[in-house]
């Protein structure tokens, strides 16, 4: 059975379709489609135009349903839930939609405030709009692989007893959604100058600096989240965006099966996380 379920600011409402609920669907728009825009521009003397790019633009999903009350108390009641949840004050939510097959997310903003009409009795007609500035859905649950291990080391003379490893590891990843995704990189336990790739091209992401036992790296990236965060053991966290290496790319997993190799001096955990996108459900 399909429903939606939508989350902003710790409050929660849920939409079916089942004839014995609270809030039943009747119809919804945008789950599939979003908008397309385009950049073209036109020569002297050019018949038509040249594109120059294209990209998905905002989301919009309607969506119409009925508020079935018990008893007029208890119809004012859910009446005055959807309008609490459905508040643009609050914010962006996240809405998720299930069905036999899957559950996807995404990210969204109600752009007017709930439309409510007496239909009959105990049941009240109401209609929402979200607006989703990025328009993909994403996976509810992410993905994540493990890269860890020692591949051979390096002695240093006598009078520096100090042991340090090469660790390195290579992942399989498959990317079965519609664009490519970005991912969210963590890094535990001691290890110098960290460097993710993606085997077979250019793209990597390097960090120059020593992560000492106890303290955790994390790095993000993605369009608007591009990230550094030095996590410490108390708690206390700082940027470390100034140690990223200069060519690094901050790369996204492309469509499609890729390798990602792990590489840096100590013996560190690293946990890869992803999320695969979709354009609809």
């Amino acid at each position: 059975m399909e429903t939606l379920t939508y989350t902003v600011a710790g409050r929660t409402i849920k939409l079916d379709y089942s004839l014995t609920g609270s809030f039943l669907i009747e119809k919804i728009d945008g789950l599939t489609a979003a908008d397309i825009e385009t950049g073209s521009q036109r020569g002297y003397g050019q018949n038509g135009y040249t594109l120059r790019d294209m990209a998905y633009g905002a989301r919009h999903i309607n969506v119409n349903f009925l508020i079935v009350g018990t008893s007029r108390a208890d119809l004012y009641k859910k009446r005055q839930l959807v309008s609490q949840v459905f508040n643009p004050l609050l914010g962006v939510g996240e809405l998720v939609y299930t069905n036999d097959a899957n559950a996807r997310a995404i990210k969204c903003l109600p752009t007017i405030t709930p439309t409510t009409v007496n239909r009959m009795g105990l049941v009240d007609q109401c209609n929402i709009e979200l607006t989703c500035n990025d328009p993909f859905w994403y996976d509810v649950r992410e993905s994540s692989v493990v890269l860890r291990g020692t591949a051979g080391g390096l002695r240093f003379p006598l009078h520096l007893p100090t042991r340090f490893s090469q660790s390195g590891g290579v992942a399989l990843i498959d990317n079965v959604g519609d664009v490519p995704a970005p991912v969210r990189a963590v890094y535990r336990n001691t290890v110098n100058n960290p460097r993710l790739s993606l085997v077979g091209t250019d793209s990597y992401i390097q960090v120059d600096m020593r992560i000492p036992a106890g303290d955790t790296l994390i790095v993000t990236t993605g369009y608007g989240n591009k990230n550094v965060v030095l996590q410490h053991s108390d708690g206390t966290t700082e940027s470390a965006f100034h140690a990223i290496d200069v060519n690094s790319t901050f790369f996204e997993l492309p469509l499609g099966k890729s390798r990602v190799d792990f590489a840096g001096v100590g013996e560190p955990t690293v946990t890869m996380y992803w999320r695969n996108y979709y354009v609809g459900v």
